[in-house]
């Protein structure tokens, strides 16, 4: 994932983008379900939002398995150690919050019994006994989970293009 001590490899530069263009999709898609109304057309973007939630998930278990066997590298070192911290520490609070989407997003359609389809690979079939609270509150948290991690993608991608802008200035 590293091609040297100084900078990220290409396949982690691959996941990092895949990553958030992802999460730009998910959240936009998220956001348009909500306001759709049933159809046929909407079942379609459920199943390729929950597929998309399932690979979001992976790339994040790739992600944080990753970082944990590889020391990230520091290609800015004009960086602060607070700006540093403050970018690890908003890479974990969206790596927790996507995690939790996928979560909640999977408990919300099997607690209110609906299957979850990985496009047309396979089918994870509801729970038959489903508790109401557990539906409503994984509805709702995945709701405004979402919201939350809306704004916490624009201040990471703002912070991103603050930090950038201020190293072309020093260089």
């Amino acid at each position: 994932m590293v091609d040297n001590n100084s900078d990220y490899g290409v396949a982690a530069r691959i996941l990092h983008w895949l990553f958030l263009a992802l999460v730009i999709v998910m959240l936009t898609l998220g956001f348009v379900l909500k306001q759709a109304p049933a159809s046929e057309h909407k079942d379609i973007l459920i199943i390729l939002h929950s597929s998309l939630g399932l690979i979001l998930l992976a790339i994040v278990i790739i992600s944080l398995t990753s970082k944990a066997c590889i020391s990230v590298p520091w290609r800015k070192k004009q960086m602060s150690k607070q700006a540093k911290a403050a970018m690890i520490l908003s890479q974990w609070i969206i790596y927790i919050f996507i995690s939790l989407q996928a979560i909640t997003g999977m408990l919300r359609l099997l607690l209110s019994g609906e299957n979850i389809q990985f496009f047309s690979f396979f089918t994870i079939d509801y729970l038959q006994k489903r508790p109401t609270f557990l539906a409503k509150t994984a509805a709702w948290f995945h709701d405004y989970d979402a919201y939350l991690l809306a704004v916490l993608v624009i201040l990471s991608m703002g912070f991103t293009i603050f930090c950038y802008l201020n190293e072309r200035v020093i260089e």
